[in-house]
């Protein structure tokens, strides 16, 4: 990971982070949208299988952060062949990291939002909640969820895609209450640290970020 200590905050404009999390209600139009934008912004990180969404041909996602070991071995030969150069981010594992070329980033297991960036982020067991933290570190000054979902979508879908099928992949939607309590933390935590967070998820359960729809946020908020 980048040594995010040496990173400066440009203070003439924002510094905006969007995060793209796999909920069900995510879709090609929110994506279309952000492409029109992603001029204005700092980076998008994808969580787990959102490296593969495009807007006009181009991969929309800077990068790719994932925190289970299992993602990587079952999907990085997809991710290679499909020309995705983006940076692919992982927590802790020095060995996974090496093995496919992976950047990563320190995270410990702790209930409470890190002190500074250079502290390691709080894992809060699972990928989304870790981003945030990874964008903040990046310099973000706002940052943009789509994807956060946190509940089951129309007829019970877990994820825009459907459900992980390949071995060793959880799907776990018994795990959103725990999660969502997690949420707050961030953003009591970015919060403090004068960080804007703003849900453009179409439909969301996390009740602790600022919503707004995507389109108006960017308008309101971009450089563009």
């Amino acid at each position: 990971m980048e040594k995010t200590g040496q990173l400066t905050q440009n203070k003439q404009k924002n510094e905006i982070w969007v995060c793209v999390a796999s909920g069900p209600s995510l879709s090609q139009d929110q994506i279309d949208i952000l492409g029109k934008y992603k001029k204005s912004l700092s980076g998008i990180i994808g969580v787990n299988s959102n490296w593969q969404w495009k807007y006009n041909d181009e991969f929309i996602c800077t990068h790719l952060y994932c925190a289970d070991p299992q993602f990587y071995k079952s999907y990085i030969k997809d991710i290679k062949s499909a020309g995705f150069s983006g940076k692919k981010l992982i927590p802790i594992d020095q060995q996974t990291a090496k093995k496919y070329d992976l950047t990563v980033v320190k995270c410990i297991y702790r209930s409470s939002f890190p002190e500074s960036k250079d502290d390691p982020i709080a894992c809060f067991h699972h990928s989304g909640a870790q981003a945030i933290q990874v964008a903040w570190q990046y310099g973000a000054t706002k940052i943009i969820l789509i994807g956060y979902d946190m509940q089951l979508g129309n007829g019970g879908k877990i994820h825009w895609f459907g459900n992980y099928t390949k071995p060793g992949l959880r799907n776990t939607p018994n795990a959103y209450r725990s999660w969502i309590k997690h949420h707050e933390k961030i953003q009591t935590g970015l919060e403090k640290k004068g960080i804007e967070v703003i849900n453009c998820s179409k439909i969301t359960a996390i009740p602790y970020y600022k919503k707004m729809d995507l389109e108006t946020c960017l308008v309101v908020h971009s450089n563009r």
